[in-house]
């Protein structure tokens, strides 16, 4: 076998094996649970619960809501939401999460598909229209 078409071989193996790695999790969603990607450490796993307990939450007057949304975060954290431009700091968080709550007070979500790895999660949502 020459060279090149063990090159090629090994290529073709290493690329089948990672579409294998990467598309397994997206079809292993549970019937009580959300599909999860990636390695959920004990930091994530706090995070996870934490915004899902926020989800579940009703608004009331708004603030365990707001309390139970801003735990999450550092003081110098940054949220990115969909669409939406960087939002940096604690306190801005804060501001944000309280103007949402205003807009949308019957706000609730179930998580759907959760993605982590090292210091980052991806929170994937259900949000049911009202």
């Amino acid at each position: 076998m020459t060279m090149t078409k063990k090159r090629f071989l090994a290529a073709a193996l290493l690329t089948a094996l990672s579409f294998t790695t990467f598309a397994g999790p997206s079809w292993a969603q549970q019937a009580d649970g959300p599909v999860i990607e990636g390695t959920i450490s004990p930091q994530a796993q706090t995070f996870i619960d934490r915004q899902t307990r926020f989800g579940s939450l009703p608004t009331g007057d708004g603030a365990e809501r707001v309390e139970a949304y801003t735990v999450m975060f550092a003081e110098d954290a940054t949220l990115w939401e969909a669409a939406s431009p960087l939002i940096n700091g604690k306190e801005n968080i804060k501001q944000s999460i309280t103007a949402t709550l205003k807009l949308v007070p019957q706000l609730a979500f179930t998580p759907q598909r959760i993605a982590a790895g090292g210091d980052t999660v991806m929170y994937g949502l259900l949000r049911p229209a009202s």
